[in-house]
């Protein structure tokens, strides 16, 4: 079952590599982030041997966040992922493919994981129908070679289960060790890894005498050593913090006071309700849910419960055998009948439904949860009656396959509020092939159009800013360039003499702006009638409703 387990593997990673040549999956917390690493990667690769004090190494990034606004890649998300991206990038290059090699095998590792797991508590083929139902599922499906950070959660909580399982059977220090690490590491990539603690602690106290077991010395030592782990691997993290906060460019203290106004501020009770489907397959929504998904911190717990509940269930047909996986043969409530990753599992769901209603989410923040789920969902396929589990688990795949299969459609479409499909590289070939000199991009993709600027533009001619949201303040912004105090972010200087506005870039299904619920104007509408623009050139893009409509600022 292993070989087949690993011919799987490899299906499923030339599978996402076909797909990743037709269909751009990412979006634009992905590109800050890869742009950052990518930025990285040419100053080390390139720059790096010439310099001779660390100002001029903090001196490149300040001018490099002037240029393309790096500073929100390295900041605003835990470090771990800018640091692999930049470990692929030079190695491979910057470009859109080798983007896709640390988030492709992280989501191999994933269901390589849930395979083990799902094998261990119960048989291979239970592990492997798994790990096919949590490949499969909608949401990793649609992350699974684009660098965002679910998976990745997904990956450390799972490798944190694995080792926790282990030293509750053989209570060897080294998988207490490998904990830590794992647990440090999946908080060196996004702090939700942190959601696991309270689980294993709860589970811990479950299935073990907490008393006989802290009173042995040895067991001091090794929580010592494992404390030490932890803290060592975040040094990277602490080590930015420091420097960071005193440049007045990190976000993570203020997302995380966020976080916790949103956990414990007031709810109210707004109409109607909007599920995971509103929030990731629809892009023509009525304005009561669009009002909804803006104000989805605030709304009240039973609205929010919903959008968790769906976020979980987007797969809705896994869930009757998700219940049967839980419930069968089992004394609920009686937690000898379940084996510790069960009870990981099931207390892992408990508490992220809790955390999420209380705070607010986006659907992929689910993606751990039915991830884990999937092992309960193969295991209730399997507790059928012989004759029908091949002809039902053959059913539930290709359900969930299906419904995988129009989510891609609608991405291909550019119906997904996320869709990236759009002719980056020969929208920036055309300006720089046809511009002499330093010159500014104004545009409705910021953070895809400078990682292809990062990728062609060698002399760094470019500078690319954010369309902005108000009508008034894109008409000041052509007059006078970016070169205003109040047009520049952060403690640090920009360049006092900005290379005057040259383009304006519209991606389509943004022509209403960066935020179309905020902006006031339709850039186009806008541009064909100011007299200082002109239509220069129009891309249409490979798939449908991705035309680029370039304008030139006389």
């Amino acid at each position: 079952m292993k070989k087949i387990m690993l011919i799987f593997l490899v299906f499923y990673a030339v599978l996402q590599i076909v797909i990743g040549t037709q269909i751009d999956m990412t979006i634009s917390n992905s590109y800050q982030r890869a742009l950052a690493a990518g930025f990285t990667a040419n100053i080390i690769s390139e720059e790096l041997v010439n310099m001779t004090s660390l100002g001029d190494f903090t001196q490149k990034f300040i001018d490099g966040h002037a240029h393309y606004k790096i500073f929100s890649g390295l900041a605003d998300w835990e470090p771990l992922q800018v640091i692999l991206l930049t470990i692929v990038f030079l190695f491979f290059g910057v470009s859109y493919w080798s983007m896709m090699i640390v988030p492709l095998i992280m989501s191999l590792l994933v269901l390589w994981m849930v395979y083990r797991l799902a094998s261990d508590i119960y048989d291979e083929k239970t592990g492997f129908l798994a790990a096919i139902f949590a490949g499969f599922g909608t949401l990793f499906f649609y992350e699974a070679a684009v660098p965002m950070l679910e998976n990745g959660v997904a990956l450390f909580t799972l490798l944190c289960i694995y080792q926790f399982n282990r030293y509750c059977k053989k209570e060897n220090a080294k998988h207490l060790y490998w904990l830590a690490v794992f647990l440090a590491l999946g908080v060196l990539f996004k702090r939700q890894v942190l959601l696991i603690v309270p689980v294993l602690l709860i589970v811990f106290l479950i299935k073990k005498d907490f008393v006989s077991w802290i009173a042995r010395k040895k067991v001091i030592t090794s929580l010592v050593v494992s404390l030490a782990l932890f803290f060592l691997v975040l040094t990277p993290l602490i080590a930015r913090e420091i420097v960071f906060v005193n440049f007045g460019v990190s976000t993570l203290l203020g997302r995380s006071a966020t976080n916790l106004e949103n956990f414990y501020g007031s709810s109210e009770q707004r109409s109607g309700f909007i599920t995971a489907e509103d929030l990731e397959f629809s892009y023509a929504l009525p304005a009561y849910k669009k009002d909804l998904i803006m104000n989805r911190y605030d709304l009240s717990k039973l609205q929010k419960a919903v959008v968790v509940i769906t976020s979980v269930f987007l797969n809705w047909i896994l869930l009757p055998f998700i219940l049967l996986g839980v419930f069968w043969r089992k004394k609920w409530f009686e937690s000898k009948s379940y084996s510790i990753v069960e009870l990981c599992i099931v207390f892992y769901a408990l508490v992220n439904f809790v955390i999420f209603v209380f705070h607010g989410l986006i659907p992929r923040y689910m993606i751990p949860v039915t991830v884990l789920l999937s092992v309960f969902a193969a295991r209730g396929v399997f507790m059928l009656p012989k004759k029908a589990i091949f002809s039902v688990a053959v059913l539930v795949i290709l359900l969930v396959a299906g419904q995988t299969g129009l989510f891609l459609f609608t991405i291909a479409n550019n119906n997904h509020i996320q869709s990236m499909q759009h002719d980056y590289e020969g929208a920036i070939k055309f300006m720089l092939d046809n511009t002499k000199g330093d010159f500014t991009v104004i545009t409705s993709r910021q953070y895809q159009m400078a990682f292809f600027f990062l990728k062609n533009d060698k002399e760094k001619r470019v500078y690319v800013e954010l369309l902005p949201e108000k009508e008034e303040l894109l008409k000041e912004v052509i007059k006078t360039g970016f070169n205003k105090p109040e047009f520049s972010t952060g403690s640090f200087s920009y360049p006092k003499n900005r290379p005057s506005v040259r383009y304006i870039v519209v991606h389509e299904r943004l022509e209403t702006g960066p935020l179309s619920d905020i902006a006031d104007y339709d850039a186009r509408v806008f541009l064909d009638s100011y007299p200082r623009a002109k239509l220069d050139k129009i891309l249409v893009g490979t798939l449908p409703n991705s035309k680029t409509w370039i304008y030139k600022v006389e």
